[in-house]
């Protein structure tokens, strides 16, 4: 369930005397488990993450409760999803940071602490098969996953841009989460620029967005597909290429990454340094 907006005197409790930093996600297996329990948990008495569900929940939430007394810290993380560079820092005089890469996923992508995790899943069958034997082929698998996600990235990436440009037009797409959604992404995007007026092509800038994310490589990738889409994939080709009896969530193959490589990225303690400097 997503994580209720809690007032002044709960989040005190919650926190304590910590720096309070809220998060996307729900409550069990998001980012308050990946930043808190995992990549923080030694920080807990520094530094609380509390889950938020959406990012406007966040923004939302982080405002009120810098409001209301007594004064105590309270900041935001939230996903870069498609915001331009020139904008990242936007919402920071408010104490809301954006991480560089399009969500926190993005960051266990590592294909060595993968092979890991793949290692430990099929260690009691006889290990993993010579396609998936080393971090090098991880590698290549996690590479292909991400132009598996490119026609999703691309039309997201339509979407978000014109919605930021265009704010008041109305029946905004809802964004493509999984490769099995079944919509015409051409079909739903010249829908939508009909009923709205937009006078560019939203099906050309959908195709040239799509040449873009195909020629790019890291670290614009990280910047312009969620890495969440990206887990999704290769996990689903791991189950369907090596593991007959798949785990059903993401939530125990990301406990495994987590426990072989439990070290948070430096660009995401850089962030936490930024916001911690503000209270000094």
């Amino acid at each position: 369930m997503p994580f209720a907006s809690p007032d002044k005197a709960t989040l005190l409790q919650q926190v304590g005397s910590a720096v309070a930093v809220l998060v996307e996600g729900e409550e069990v297996g998001g980012d308050a488990w990946i930043y808190g329990d995992k990549w923080f948990g030694a920080r807990s008495l520094e530094v609380r993450f509390l889950p938020q569900g959406r990012w406007g929940g966040v923004v939302e939430a982080v405002a009120r409760l810098r409001r209301e007394p007594p004064p105590h810290p309270v900041f935001g993380i939230i996903d870069r999803d498609c915001t331009p560079d020139g904008e990242l820092a936007d919402l920071e005089p408010q104490g809301i940071f954006r991480v560089p890469r399009y969500s926190v996923e993005n960051y266990l992508l590592d294909p060595h602490c993968w092979w890991q995790v793949f290692r430990i899943m099929t260690d009691h069958r006889g290990g993993l098969p010579p396609t998936w034997a080393s971090a090098t082929e991880v590698a290549a698998k996690i590479e292909r996953c991400y132009q598996e996600c490119v026609d999703l990235a691309a039309f997201n990436r339509v979407v978000g841009l014109t919605k930021r440009s265009n704010p008041d037009y109305p029946d905004t797409p809802i964004y493509m989460r999984n490769p099995r959604d079944s919509r015409d992404p051409e079909g739903v995007l010249a829908s939508w620029q009909h009923r709205c007026g937009q006078p560019s092509c939203l099906s050309t800038e959908f195709q040239l967005e799509k040449q873009r994310l195909r020629a790019a490589a890291n670290p614009e990738l990280d910047r312009c597909i969620d890495g969440k889409l990206v887990i999704e994939a290769l996990l689903r080709r791991f189950n369907n290429e090596v593991n007959p009896q798949p785990q059903a969530s993401r939530g125990p193959y990301l406990s495994y990454y987590l426990d072989k490589c439990p070290h948070p990225p430096e660009e995401v303690c850089a962030l936490l340094d930024r916001i911690l400097a503000e209270v000094q």
